[in-house]
């Protein structure tokens, strides 16, 4: 499968939510099916970790180029999950203080997950 993807931009201002749902037609499926199965494998209770670093490398093992993926913006997922219902929190290093990679922290709203 190409990941591009070509959506039907309006002629007129998009609100934020149609941005966000433009910005997920650009995305390759292989983007959310990596992420998914992260999600799924790490979810302990209601909350699961998943580093970037695991989610370009599952990206890149589903076909995705490594360069494209960061080109593109197809590691940045979490205000999509978040729309989907999923309470997100990105976290990164800061400048001075680079001894983690950055992950995402997806807790659900809902109930409990075993």
């Amino acid at each position: 499968m190409s990941p591009e993807r070509q959506p039907n931009y309006p002629a007129q201002p998009l609100r934020p939510a149609e941005v966000l749902a433009a910005k997920v037609e650009t995305i390759p499926d292989e983007a959310f099916i990596a992420m998914n199965g992260l999600i799924t494998e790490r979810l302990h209770g209601e909350f699961a970790r998943v580093t970037v670093k695991a989610l370009i490398g599952r990206m890149v093992e589903l076909g995705l180029d490594r360069k494209e993926i960061k080109q593109r913006g197809w590691d940045r997922l979490g205000s999509i999950y978040k729309e989907a219902g999923w309470e997100v929190t990105y976290n990164s290093p800061s400048m001075d203080d680079n001894d983690y990679d950055p992950y995402y922290y997806f807790k659900t709203k809902g109930t409990r997950s075993w």
